[in-house]
This record gives structure tokens, sequence and C-alpha cells, in this order.
């Protein structure tokens, strides 16, 4: 679903619908946590005790490409062990 970006007062806001609102069962006057992952451009509205999703940033695919590169003979070895 796409929404548009709107003025409010002198900030910008989006519209959600009630629809939307029930989905994810939030309602008007819910307190909740916006978490923004720079990497991929999204913005995720969550519960309070809810946890935050986990971000992969390209540094971790690296490390781990680089770890698993490194450590494939012994990695093999272990997967072996019962």
């Amino acid at each position: 679903m796409e929404q548009r970006i709107i003025n409010i007062g002198n900030s910008q806001g989006i519209i959600l619908s009630k629809k939307i609102l029930e989905k994810i069962g939030l309602t008007t006057g819910n307190t909740i946590v916006i978490d923004v992952d720079e990497n991929n451009k999204q913005v995720v509205l969550r519960d309070p005790d809810s946890k935050p999703p986990v971000t992969i940033t390209p540094q971790l695919v690296k490390w781990l490409e680089g770890f698993n590169k490194k450590n494939y003979a012994l990695l093999k070895e272990l997967a072996k062990t019962p």
C-alpha cells in the first residue's frame, strides 16, 4: 500500500487507516516505538513491549563471509559431530 506524506502543522506525517491499525493491534492513543532502518530505508512501527527488528548490515555479511571462508574446514568438521 502506498501513502503520501502530508503536512500536519509544522510537521509531516501519514494517515493510517483503521483497518491497518486493526491488523497490527493498535488503536488511537496507543504508544508505539518507531524504528528506522537506514540501510534498507524502512520505518517500522511496533509495540513498546516487542523486540526491535534485527538488521543485518552489509558489514556483518562481509564479516560472516570472511569468517566462513577462513574457517571452512573447521566448520565442516563441526557439522559432522553429533
